[in-house]
């Protein structure tokens, strides 16, 4: 019986140390509040339980920007709201500062994180790749919260809540072919540019000031002849290879073709002047089309956002 009673007591010290351990310290459970994350879309609506974000991580600082650890969360616990767990019981009164990614980890080998021991420093940024950097085959998510603790806990049930940072941007051109017959040029290689868009996020998940060229490949194709009326797409056009090319969200870039060798694929794109600014924004695909005439005289730069889940309703120009 003495090793009954031993045995009791030791799993009742066990579970007040657990429980202690959790961060909360009331005697009523209701208090024992939680720390969660929420997924919002560009327009601000609650979309955790379906989730476009795999995955998270979560960075905490204190009060003078000091890092003082992570945790990462999965798409199950992600979409399940799961409590965040931080490893470390602060002090009362104590202001955290939260910083958060969403699908960075499922962006492997297009996008490159920076961790510092100061929040100032922490970066999210697009990978480089020839004259530029490139896009993300995945939607990038971002988010920042500031929190005071009580008793070492939580004042009240906390959310960090983490949105869309990244659009999608197609591009195209049309009578191509007959500018280059026009021209006498026989490359058939080019790179599409888009200058002054975001490289990356910074410490406060907002685009970084730094401004960066978005460098696409491409291919020759014909584009979908139901998703552009108004266009008769005969001929094969130098297209970008998918509409999943995710870019950070960016106002006031500029259109370039470039040939192979890196020199601008028609003078007279330098002299035109775009009447519509181009945009790359959350939760919209940017068209956007270089368009030369059927005498292979270049026209313009026509762009065309849309929201995403119209990609097949026709674009009308």
């Amino acid at each position: 019986m003495k090793h009954i009673h031993f045995t009791k007591r030791l799993v009742l010290a066990v579970c007040a140390f657990a429980f202690l351990a959790t961060g909360c310290i009331n005697e009523d459970l209701d208090q024992c509040y939680k720390l969660r994350l929420r997924v919002l879309n560009a327009a601000g609506v609650d979309i955790t339980r379906n989730s476009r974000s795999e995955d998270a991580t979560i960075y905490v600082f204190d009060e003078n920007g000091k890092y003082l650890e992570s945790v990462t969360m999965t798409y199950n616990q992600i979409t399940e709201m799961q409590e965040i767990k931080l490893k470390t019981p602060y002090k009362e009164g104590m202001k955290l500062s939260f910083l958060a990614w969403g699908n960075a980890l499922g962006a492997a080998n297009t996008v490159n994180i920076y961790e510092s021991q100061n929040l100032n420093d922490f970066k999210l940024e697009l990978a480089s790749k020839e004259d530029g950097v490139g896009a993300t085959k995945v939607e990038l998510f971002g988010g920042t919260e500031a929190i005071v603790t009580a008793e070492g806990n939580l004042r009240q049930d906390e959310w960090i809540e983490i949105e869309p940072k990244a659009g999608t941007i197609t591009m195209a051109t049309y009578n191509l072919q007959r500018y280059l017959a026009r021209a006498g040029i026989s490359d058939k290689e080019f790179k599409l540019r888009l200058n002054e868009t975001k490289g990356g996020l910074g410490s406060e998940a907002t685009p970084l000031n730094a401004e960066a060229t978005l460098a696409q490949d491409g291919r020759w194709d014909i584009p979908k002849s139901d998703a552009y009326s108004g266009l008769d797409f005969t001929a094969n056009e130098w297209v970008s290879p998918e509409i999943e090319d995710f870019a950070i969200a960016s106002t006031g870039l500029t259109a370039l073709i470039r040939t192979a060798d890196g020199n601008v694929l028609d003078d007279d794109m330098l002299d035109y002047v775009d009447e519509n600014p181009i945009e790359i924004a959350p939760e919209n695909d940017a068209f956007v089309l270089f368009e030369w005439g059927d005498d292979g005289v270049y026209i313009g730069t026509r762009v065309i956002v849309r929201p995403w889940g119209y990609v097949e309703d026709p674009i009308e120009f």
